[in-house]
């Protein structure tokens, strides 16, 4: 997916958490959405281009459920400073975002590799290609969502 779908997806549930969690406009939740946004889209840092690729690959571990994971275990270990906690859980969430996102590409991701390195999505709802249709009606459907909750409706 495009970075703009990822973001999209990821303003979306961000809202919905912070509706869910009650939280109400601050400096820190402003910082920790940020945060948040940063966490969307910096699994992509393995792409092609980057050099990591090479090293890494596309979609390999850092396209796993291990760096959220470890966000959000330091987060409940540390507990030190509600700023860096409120950001390291919407970290975690944006980056979340991502892999949800890219589970339902025709590529998939391995959330679990490398102890299981099989795909959870069933190659029948990997319908969002890259560019395609389906992911720009993904970023409609998301920027319309977004809209809606931001009109408090």
């Amino acid at each position: 997916m495009k970075a703009a779908s990822h973001q999209l997806f990821y303003i979306t549930v961000m809202l919905a958490v912070i509706k869910i969690m009650g939280l109400s406009p601050s400096k820190e939740l402003a910082f920790a959405a940020v945060a948040g946004l940063v966490g969307s889209t910096l699994p992509d840092i393995d792409i092609k281009f980057s050099g990591l690729s090479r090293t890494l690959g596309h979609r390999g571990i850092v396209h796993t459920v291990w760096v959220p994971s470890g966000v959000v275990i330091s987060y409940f270990l540390l507990q030190t400073h509600r700023l860096l906690d409120l950001s390291a859980l919407f970290f975690a969430v944006g980056w979340l975002t991502h892999l949800i996102a890219d589970s339902i590409t025709p590529q998939g991701i391995r959330p679990f590799y490398p102890l299981y390195s099989g795909k959870i999505v069933p190659r029948g709802f990997r319908i969002f290609q890259t560019g395609s249709f389906y992911e720009t009606l993904f970023q409609f459907i998301n920027a319309l969502i977004i809209a809606i909750i931001t009109a408090g409706g």
